[in-house]
């Protein structure tokens, strides 16, 4: 079987509108995620929902970025899925073909509800369908793609740290399952997140109330005292990120995409199918500074870390040709 390969960026990176493919060994699908534009006039390439219908200028740039994705990865930008009211940080998995998807005229994309007739949210997604495509946004959470190349069976997952501690991964691997997929089959990619050595996070006394909770419902007390997924910064790493994000909560991060793949791990998937991208969102920039023009620092990525509350937004799709 093909083996995943590692990101493989647009011919000379368009940094206009930057996409990086995925899996582009194999030919049955296509699967990309974005990087951060360098130009404010389509907002950095940046794909945040209009909130409003009446936001005509947040509805032109969310369109017209999709129409330009869609245009470079050669797919029908209405027949995009995502959640009906944004990402839950939840440990949801759904299966495409259960639901009836309907246009979203604002924003011009396909969302569901359940039988109920609530909107339909979830982090992470699968179909085999054709005709669809499979969508997840971030800003330092990872996006993972999936795919069963036998049983042609896809999926993305949008991995946070809250939707992996809930089970996102092992759940959405269930899902591909139950259409047919084979964990010893399914390959692999952690999308860039925070990343391992910067994304800080507040451990042991430093961590809030609400922060443990996420853990201790959803039954992952162990990780709490798990030093393995934890990694202490530099004084170097700790230089570098003061220069893109204030962290006040300590010198200790929570490795995002080890544990993502200690996760696919552990939900069967083989360690020669699983491939990770080193980049961190918060800090990878197409040039270092001083050495752009007139001195600049352009990230790659959009990054809530670093630039909130005014961050972008990355897009990840994946579907079936």
């Amino acid at each position: 079987m093909e083996q995943p390969n590692a990101e493989i960026p647009q011919k000379p990176c368009d940094r206009l509108a930057p996409i990086y493919d995925v899996f582009q060994d194999f030919k049955a699908i296509r699967a990309v995620y974005t990087g951060k534009g360098t130009n404010t006039s389509n907002r950095h390439f940046s794909f945040h929902l209009p909130s409003q219908p009446s936001d005509e200028n947040a509805k032109s740039v969310f369109r017209s970025n999709l129409e330009v994705l869609a245009q470079k990865a050669d797919f029908n930008s209405q027949t995009l899925l995502l959640p009906n009211g944004g990402w839950p940080h939840s440990g949801v998995s759904v299966r495409a073909e259960d639901y009836s998807w309907h246009r979203n005229e604002t924003a011009g994309i396909l969302a569901a509800t359940t039988s109920d007739g609530i909107p339909l949210r979830y982090d992470a997604i699968t179909t085999r369908k054709r005709g669809v495509v499979l969508a997840a946004q971030g800003a330092d959470c990872p996006s993972v793609f999936l795919f069963d190349p036998i049983a042609t069976v896809i999926g993305i997952a949008h991995s946070g740290w809250k939707p992996l501690v809930r089970g996102v991964l092992e759940n959405l691997i269930k899902d591909m399952a139950s259409l047919g997929a084979k964990e010893s089959r399914i390959v692999a990619f952690v999308a860039p997140g925070a990343g391992d050595k910067y994304n800080c996070f507040g451990w042991d006394e430093r961590m809030e109330t609400e922060i443990r909770t996420v853990f201790e419902t959803a039954g992952r007390r162990d990780l709490l005292s798990d030093q393995s997924i934890r990694h202490r910064m530099t004084e170097a790493e700790q230089e570098e990120l003061s220069k893109t994000s204030s962290c006040s909560i300590g010198n200790e991060t929570f490795m995002l995409s080890k544990f993502a793949v200690r996760q696919l791990l552990g939900a069967g998937i083989l360690p020669e199918n699983v491939s990770c991208s080193p980049n961190s969102t918060i800090l990878d920039c197409y040039e270092r500074p001083g050495t752009g023009q007139g001195g600049t620092v352009e990230y790659k990525y959009h990054s809530y870390r670093r630039e909130k509350p005014n961050h972008g937004l990355g897009m990840s799709i994946i579907f079936i040709k």
